[in-house]
């Protein structure tokens, strides 16, 4: 391996107070309580590298201080991976070498999962103490199903609150062109603005009109659909939007209304909106073997597919943002059928 990365555990962790003159250390005991900065002390190569944080940082604050060590980790993972494809393409089975290789950056990840303050390496999840599995962060805000930071819940509000405003705007007949084409740029849009052109899907393919559903509940279930997407590189809302608009222009292009009833229609714009609703961002061979909360309570199979329509349905068992609730049974028991499949 190309990186040798190492922990270093110098007195634990050296304290220092706010207030006091710069490299002039604190009392060990802190006696009077106050926050004071933790440095963790590390090796990427054979550069040194240290990082500090308050003594009270919760693992939301603590996760990107140290983007390095989760960007080698990857790069690692990555150059393993294409050595050992080659190695099989070229011998026809794995050596015990780069098995040992494999097993060691597994190792090293489960180290680093297991200190409270790296646990953002792994699902950006915070590692609860003994005896707090009760508590609830007062940083987090649980809604339909799903635990969010305030700061994720109040950039979801702040960009409801530009959405509501955009409820006067008409849409010109040219973007709605548009939109219905596969070859829409979908890069130009602010997250309000995709909300709205998911709203406009929605009518434009008569689903309010024939399966009566109100608009503020529409726009109510689309907020929660873009509170329970993460900040994880690709499976974000953007992403979310980016898989709607190619199902809502498949749907023109291949003129499925002429094919399908209004229930499949509505079941295909769903399940495209929610396919990834509350993805951590690792996939599904990597919570089995991490033996993630998700693989457990799923029993390894699927894990993230089971996670993210049981939140849409969380979503849709709020009065307030059930957009199916005026479906007659047997037409809701359809719709959930094939969204779950």
């Amino acid at each position: 391996l190309l990186y040798t990365i190492k922990f270093e555990n110098k007195m634990d962790a050296v304290d220092f107070y706010p207030g006091l003159p710069p490299g002039v250390k604190g009392l060990d005991n802190n006696v009077d309580g106050r926050p004071h900065l933790k440095t963790i002390y590390f090796k990427i190569g054979e550069a040194e590298e240290q990082v500090e944080f308050w003594s009270d940082a919760t693992s939301e604050e603590v996760k990107g201080i140290t983007p390095e060590i989760n960007e080698t980790l990857l790069s690692i993972e990555k150059r393993l991976l294409n050595l050992e494809k080659n190695i099989v393409l070229n011998s026809g089975d794995t050596p015990p070498a780069v098995w040992d290789m494999r097993a060691k950056v597994e190792n090293l990840r489960e180290k680093l999962e297991s200190v409270e303050h790296m646990s953002w390496l792994g699902l950006y999840k915070d590692i609860d103490k003994k005896g707090s599995h009760s508590k609830t962060s007062s940083n987090t805000i649980h809604c339909c199903g799903t635990k969010k930071t305030k700061e994720k819940y109040q950039y979801s509000t702040q960009v409801f609150k530009k959405f509501e405003q955009l409820r006067s705007v008409e849409l010109t007949e040219a973007t709605r062109e548009l939109l219905k084409k596969p070859t829409f740029d979908i890069w130009q849009w602010e997250d309000s603005e995709m909300l709205y052109l998911l709203q406009q899907m929605f009518v434009d393919l008569k689903l309010v009109e024939r399966l009566y559903i109100e608009l503020p509940v529409l726009q109510a279930f689309l907020y929660q659909v873009h509170v329970s997407y993460n900040y994880t590189p690709y499976h974000n809302f953007r992403h979310c939007f980016c898989v709607s608009q190619m199902m809502y222009g498949l749907i023109w292009l291949c003129n499925l209304q002429e094919k399908l009833d209004d229930i499949e229609i509505m079941t295909l714009l769903v399940s495209a909106i929610c396919h990834d609703l509350d993805h951590p961002g690792y996939n599904n061979a990597y919570q089995v073997n991490a033996k993630t909360e998700l693989a457990l309570r799923y029993n390894d199979i699927s894990p993230l597919e089971n996670h993210h329509a049981a939140v849409a349905f969380e979503i849709l068992s709020c009065e307030q943002s059930n957009i199916v609730k005026h479906l007659p049974h047997e037409d809701h028991k359809r719709f959930r059928s094939n969204t779950i499949k």
